[in-house]
């Protein structure tokens, strides 16, 4: 039989204010975060080699944030679990999920928000899943692959009975009123915060 070792380390639920303390740029006194956090790690060495499973999870989070030109953000319920294969290549397990009760912005507001999804590296995350309502409508995404390191997005966004009333109301400078529902899907491609390739249809009545 080969040679066979494991341990563990676990952090119980902490709460975010005590771990943004070793923050190299902690949070200003304009922005909120709240929650709690909970760590578990494993270590495992057998014939196959070194693993390092992980569960990280979070609860109960709120979040405002505010940044230099006053755009703002708000985050309620912001709650998940991460489940590792390994922490040496930060590859996740199939099938996470991570949900959102609310999150704001001046531009746009986002409700009961579920996020199925896998990460493969931190450069390379695939929501297989996003459901998420907007405008008194709902929104679904599905296989949207994202780099969070290049701010890149592929999606196909699917959405049915979007009020354009609503929708109207968001538009800065633009005084014009609309009646009725939107549907239709749209292909994305975005890079760095632009649009670079869209089709689709969208119509509404």
């Amino acid at each position: 039989h080969g040679f066979k070792s494991s341990g563990s380390l676990k952090m119980g639920d902490t709460e975010m204010t005590e771990l943004a303390l070793f923050v190299k740029e902690p949070i200003s006194e304009d922005n909120i975060l709240k929650g709690t956090v909970s760590v578990e790690v494993n270590f495992l060495k057998n014939e196959e080699g070194f693993k390092i499973p992980a569960v990280v999870e979070i609860k109960n989070t709120r979040g405002y944030f505010v940044d230099e030109s006053d755009n703002y953000m708000k985050i309620k319920g912001l709650r998940g679990k991460l489940k590792f294969e390994s922490l040496l290549d930060m590859r996740s397990e199939d099938s996470q999920y991570l949900r959102v009760d609310s999150f704001e912005s001046p531009s746009f507001k986002l409700n009961n928000t579920v996020i199925k999804y896998k990460m493969y590296s931190p450069e390379k995350v695939r929501i297989m899943r996003l459901d998420t309502n907007w405008c008194g409508g709902q929104i679904e995404g599905a296989d949207i692959l994202f780099n969070p390191a290049h701010q890149s997005l592929k999606c196909s966004i699917h959405a049915s009975k979007v009020e354009m009333e609503k929708v109207m109301g968001l538009m800065k400078g633009v005084k014009c009123k609309a009646n009725g529902s939107l549907y239709g899907r749209l292909n994305l491609e975005i890079r760095n915060g632009k649009v670079i390739n869209q089709d689709g249809f969208l119509f509404f009545f």
